[in-house]
């Protein structure tokens, strides 16, 4: 199984048996987002994705590492892609709060 991290960031999964750093390809996938005023007592957007840039064709046996943000455009169109899952119970952070790694990722 190949893991290729198309985000700029080092990606580090913590898991009770291994660490592993998963560092930045050199691709970085993104996707275009507008923000649309909502009619509303309070203010408030919704988040219009449009198109998704820079994401490699499928290929065998290999998953690619995106922002949360170009995962939730996708829509779940595509079992090869996942995100680093940052919520509380998969978040590892260090002792001023900064994030460090994850114990998982999300689909």
């Amino acid at each position: 199984m190949n893991v290729i991290n198309c985000t700029p960031h080092e990606i580090n999964l913590l898991t009770e048996t291994a660490n592993v750093a998963y560092p930045p390809s050199g691709i970085v996938t993104r996707v275009n987002a507008t923000s649309v005023m909502m009619p509303s007592p309070l203010p408030m957007v919704r988040t219009i994705f449009g198109d998704i840039t820079g994401l490699p064709e499928p290929m065998d046996h290999t998953y690619f590492i995106v922002s949360g943000m170009v995962l939730s455009a996708l829509g779940g169109s595509r079992p090869d892609v996942i995100a680093p899952d940052t919520s509380p119970a998969s978040a590892v952070r260090d002792s001023q709060g900064r994030m460090i790694g994850v114990k998982r990722f999300t689909c």
